[in-house]
């Protein structure tokens, strides 16, 4: 950099921003005001747009290095649970939001985890819900890019606890470029941010249920080769505020199970990107985040770009590979096999313990034959839909799995034996009025209910 010149530095980073490479381009723009010794101020006909896109970029790249501090800190934070490669904390404000951080390795590539989370119209087909309990809807309101959109999540909980909905902003941050240290992808999550990503108003959907806002929140997802771990490291900073009061002992519990369980199915849910309904949008030419993503990868992550599906001719090509398989294959238990060993219940059964599952042909067999050959053969070959992994819906699973029981166990208890009735009905009130990004330091007292 040091060979360009003030005003060609200025035009790298305008570009870098267009290209949405923001952590180099707001690196550069550090090195720029330094060499300055004062803040960049473009002249020019264009000078109002400038300003907003180097302010836009400033603020970007600190909620990053702020997300990054929190998950490298450990000041402050209190260990709930250390289990099974998954570590779930802990860390109380005064204002009565909710600050928890979550931790574990996925085994699975950079692209299926980011598919999981980017298809929020897909979720109900991996985030657990039993009997009304759990997320009861989840769809995109808009974008205004790429990698900038607004989602909106309803959330049923047990009586006497109201419903609840989050409408928040999610803003991918490509960190993917070689310059970058280290190469990850960070998703930020915030309820502020919301309208911003949104061209239609948010307001009608806010005021639908009780929002429960997320604050400075985010996803990190580093892949294995740079992380020095075993396979995929993933780390989640949730704030939230549940708008009502929640005794300590409730948090503790919460964080304590039923987080762990939510680490739990995604390490399991991460499977079902490789199923029909996820391959026809990931694999799909022309889909713009898709390529969007594939390119970046090309470009400055070969490797994880090699361990994605193949693009498809079609969007549906790359799930009608399988026909390809031995004709003596072609029926499963007396159906095809993607009904047989193929769809989403299969997979969720394939992850509950073997208590909960019960079979009732088979002689007993969790898997039949056609699965247990894809469970061999599918995890290293790219012409296989991965979902053969586990798929035991040959099993007809006639049970509960034991996630889901315990989900609502924990939250029942917790409702009704810990909460006082008048604090679980009456949402509190929240007078918060933040104005910069990781500001949560400086969030006001709740108002207690009366």
């Amino acid at each position: 950099m040091n060979h360009l010149s003030d005003s060609e530095l200025l035009d790298s980073i305008l570009r870098l921003v267009e290209e949405n490479k923001v952590m180099v381009a707001g690196r550069y723009l550090k090195i720029l005001e330094a060499r300055l010794g004062r803040p960049v101020a473009p002249i020019g006909r264009n000078k109002a747009i400038v300003e907003k896109k180097l302010e836009d970029l400033r603020r970007l790249c600190g909620r990053v290095a702020q997300l990054r501090r929190s998950l490298e800190s450990s000041e402050g934070w209190e260990v709930q649970r250390d289990s099974g490669g998954i570590r779930c904390l802990y860390q109380g404000h005064e204002s009565g939001f909710i600050r928890i951080r979550l931790e574990a390795e996925v085994e699975a590539p950079l692209f299926d985890l980011i598919a999981l989370l980017r298809e929020v119209g897909l979720w109900h087909t991996w985030v657990p819900s039993f009997a009304g309990i759990g997320m009861s809807g989840a769809r995109q309101l808009g974008q205004t890019s790429v990698i900038n959109m607004c989602f909106h999540l309803v959330v049923n909980l047990p009586w006497p606890l109201g419903r609840r909905s989050c409408t928040f902003a999610v803003d991918g941050v490509d960190c993917m470029h070689t310059e970058d240290a280290p190469q990850q992808v960070v998703v930020l999550l915030d309820s502020r941010h919301a309208q911003l990503n949104c061209p239609e108003s948010v307001d009608d959907w806010s005021k639908v249920h009780t929002p429960a806002d997320l604050w400075d929140s985010g996803v990190v997802i580093t892949p294995a080769e740079v992380a020095g771990t075993k396979h995929t490291m993933v780390q989640i900073i949730a704030v939230m505020d549940p708008k009502m009061a929640l005794p300590r002992s409730l948090v503790n519990l919460v964080v304590r199970n039923v987080c762990f369980l939510i680490m739990v199915q995604l390490r399991r849910a991460v499977a079902v990107t490789r199923e029909k309904e996820h391959l026809e949008i990931t694999t799909d030419p022309s889909n713009p985040f898709y390529a969007f993503l594939r390119r970046r990868m090309a470009e400055n992550m070969p490797m994880q770009l090699a361990l994605a599906p193949p693009l498809a001719v079609t969007p549906s090509a790359a799930t009608r590979r399988v026909d390809a398989i031995d004709e003596k294959d072609d029926l499963c238990c007396g159906v095809s096999w993607p009904v047989c060993c193929g769809s989403s219940t299969a997979i969720a059964a394939a992850a509950s313990t073997p208590s909960a599952v019960s079979t009732a042909s088979h002689g007993g067999d969790a898997m039949c034959a056609r699965g247990e050959r894809y469970h061999r053969e599918g995890i290293q070959s790219k012409d296989v839909p991965l979902s053969g992994r586990a798929s035991p819906n040959c099993a007809r699973v006639i049970s509960l799995s034991w996630m889901q029981l315990t989900l609502v166990v924990v939250l029942l208890a917790g409702a009704i034996q810990v909460l006082p009735l008048s604090a679980v009905m009456q949402p509190s009130v929240s007078k918060v009025a933040i104005t910069e990004p990781g500001a949560i330091a400086t969030l006001p007292l709740r108002e207690k209910n009366k």
